[in-house]
């Protein structure tokens, strides 16, 4: 099947600037760590800066939400990027799925590289 380049449709909130985006990564459906995905346009901030990531440990709500995404997805997924933000009530929301995107933040859990390995020794 050929590949079809999709439109990308976000909201846009205010929240993500603020805040940052905490992204959900899984292997084979399974959780392998998590980061936050610090705010880009903040001012004073310029190149390398401004798509910054860190370490995060998710709150279970957002565990929940990531995994009742995932089980809305019929298909077979090697990984999947699952990105959340709060609303101002302090409710998670999906703002972004990333299913094709090779960038996992392998480099932010030491366990991630092998969670990947094994993810893909179990598809093979």
């Amino acid at each position: 099947m050929a590949a079809v380049a999709l439109p990308m449709v976000q909201p846009d909130l205010d929240v993500v600037e603020s805040e940052g985006e905490t992204w959900l990564l899984h292997f084979n459906r399974r959780f392998s760590h998590a980061v936050r995905r610090t705010p880009m346009l903040s001012p004073g901030k310029t190149g390398a800066d401004q798509a910054r990531a860190e370490p995060r440990t998710p709150a279970p709500d957002q565990v929940e939400l990531a995994e009742k995404v995932l089980a809305a997805i019929p298909q077979a997924l090697l990984y999947a990027r699952i990105d959340l933000v709060r609303l101002p009530d302090g409710t998670p929301v999906v703002i972004e799925i990333e299913l094709t995107e090779p960038y996992l933040c392998l480099r932010y859990e030491p366990r991630a590289a092998a969670n990947l390995a094994t993810a893909l020794r179990k598809r093979l």
